[in-house]
This record gives C-alpha cells, sequence and structure tokens, in this order.
C-alpha cells in the first residue's frame, strides 16, 4: 500500500492541477470502495487488492483536502489552518480506533469493514452529488468550494 500511495501522490500533480471538493468526495468515493471490496471479499488475496484500491482513493483526498486549506484560507492563518486540520484528523482517528476496538469484541472485522465501507460510500456519494446540485443551481450554498 504504501509503495502505491508514494506512486499516486507522485502521478496526481501531473494529472490534476486544480483540485475540488469533488475530487475529494472521488478521491472518497474511491477509498470506501477499497475498504468495501475488502470486506466483502474477506481473504488475502483481496486485502492486497483492497489495500491497492485505499492507496489510489486516500492521497487523492488527503493531497485535495490540503490543497483546499492552501487556497482558501488567508495565508498569515495557515499555521492555525493545518494545525486545526491535525488535531481534528489525529481526534478522529483516536476515537475511530477505540470504537473499532469496542466493536471487535462483539462483531467480525469483516463486518466492521463492510459497515465502515458502506457508510463512506454513501456520505460520500451524498457529498458529490450536493455539491453537482449547489454548483450547477448557483450560489446557494454559503461556502464557494468550485470557485
Amino acid at each position: 500500500m504504501g509503495g502505491i500511495v508514494i506512486v499516486t501522490n507522485i502521478i496526481i500533480p501531473y494529472f490534476i492541477k486544480k483540485m475540488t471538493l469533488r475530487h475529494y468526495f472521488i478521491g472518497s468515493i474511491i477509498w470506501a470502495t477499497g475498504i468495501t471490496y475488502y470486506g466483502l471479499l474477506y481473504d488475502i488475496p483481496h486485502f492486497f487488492i483492497g489495500a491497492a484500491i485505499v492507496g489510489i482513493g486516500m492521497p487523492l483526498a488527503s493531497l485535495t483536502r490540503v490543497y483546499i486549506v492552501q487556497s482558501l484560507v488567508p495565508e498569515d492563518k495557515m499555521g492555525r489552518a493545518f494545525s486545526f486540520n491535525a488535531v481534528l484528523l489525529y481526534f478522529s482517528n483516536t476515537i475511530s480506533l477505540a470504537l473499532y476496538g469496542i466493536f471487535s469484541l462483539h462483531v467480525s472485522i469483516q463486518f466492521l469493514m463492510c459497515v465502515s465501507g458502506i457508510f463512506m460510500l454513501l456520505v460520500s456519494l451524498i457529498g458529490l452529488l450536493s455539491s453537482i446540485y449547489f454548483t450547477k443551481f448557483g450560489r446557494r450554498f454559503p461556502i464557494h468550494f468550485h470557485k
């Protein structure tokens, strides 16, 4: 997975010059597809395929998040924005790992992977469709990520 993440991080800037919220949702959809794939087909060969899919989607979402922060936040507030981003990311990782630990005592890891992947997929698809809707039908959304 690490190699795929590195290659993806190197290749993405050659194909995508300006990242938008849509790119973030597409990366999240790819990421969620990898997690769901591994949850549904739960054995060693499929683990590597699922990890490869996650290794493409996760860096796309991460690079897009960084690009959006850099393009929307004023330069004098950049440190605060990235610090807040890091704290939020580590806090959510800690909470999710604790919940996974508790849930894994009661249900299988395969079930957790399926539910997590499907939930991520649904949230990302709703986000993508709503971002298309708000962009297509005018400036009704108070924060414009698609400038």
